[in-house]
């Protein structure tokens, strides 16, 4: 199996998200802030289901599935991602949180 690159996990205030005008699931695909207005959005329970047999897979096996899925379509689609920030806007973002935070100016 290849060497995967490492990776970290940076949480953001949603606020600070909207400052730096980062919108909810255009930008952020499937994330919603917890505001009075979504507020229970993404909450349901599978109780139900999973007392039918409802079964999840692994996580690893849905990225890696739609990794597959995504390299085999057409290199003009893969040039046009539709969701999502680019990479240099979400470098930016995390630039200017990780400087509030330490107080420095944002590069730039």
């Amino acid at each position: 199996m290849p060497e995967r690159p490492a990776t970290s996990i940076t949480w953001v205030p949603a606020a600070f998200l909207a400052e730096q005008q980062v919108s909810a699931w255009a930008d952020m695909p499937v994330w919603v802030p917890a505001d009075e207005e979504n507020k229970g959005f993404h909450t349901m329970t599978s109780a139900k289901g999973i007392a039918k047999g409802l079964t999840f897979r692994p996580a690893l096996d849905t990225a890696r599935d739609t990794l597959t899925w995504w390299n085999a379509q057409p290199s003009e689609r893969r040039a046009k991602p539709r969701a999502g920030l680019k990479p240099e806007r979400e470098a930016d973002v995390l630039a200017a949180w990780h400087a509030s935070q330490t107080g420095e100016k944002k590069p730039g």
